[in-house]
Order: structure tokens, then sequence, then C-alpha cells
């Protein structure tokens, strides 16, 4: 998707909500790689990073502009790979 078709959905909700107070940014796509595949990294990048930075980007420019606004971000992938990590990546109260 390009990132003007991303934008344009997020201006056409606002238009049909009539303005924007809060926005609420959640993401957590991804596929299993096994192989690291990079058709499927790229996938989730795009989602997971291009696409958290360009929706809250254009967010925080509305909300400025309109001089007031709240944004909030989440992500997670855990209900796909759980939490399964290797020992030298897990945080330390997870062990």
């Amino acid at each position: 998707m390009l990132p003007e078709k991303k934008t344009f959905h997020l201006q056409t909700l606002i238009q049909k909500l009539n303005g924007l107070d809060i926005l609420i940014y959640n993401s957590g796509y991804g596929d299993i790689s096994e192989e690291l595949d990079w058709d499927i990294e790229k996938r989730t990048t795009d989602v997971n990073v291009n696409g958290f930075i360009e929706i809250t980007c254009y967010g925080f420019n509305y909300l400025v502009n309109q001089g007031h606004g709240k944004i909030a971000c989440t992500s997670s992938i855990a209900s796909i790979r759980g939490i399964a990590l290797p020992r030298h990546i897990m945080p330390a109260g997870l062990l």
C-alpha cells in the first residue's frame, strides 16, 4: 500500500468522525519467517515500523495543528510468536 493511501484512509476517518482528539495506534503484524525470508521480513517492517511512523507522524501533525489531542501506541506480536525468545535476548525478569 502506498504511503499516500494509508494517510488518505486516516484523513477519511477523521472527516467521518468530525475530527480527532486521540489516536490509538496498535500494530503487531508478523508472519513466521523461520528462514529469515526477506519478503516476509519486509512486510513485517512495512507495517510495524514504516506504518507506525507514517500514521503517528500524520496524527501528531494533525493534533499539533488543531492545538490539542493525545497519541497512544502499543505493539505486540506475542499472539503469534509468544515469548519464546532465545535466552540471550529474553528480558532478565522473564528468565
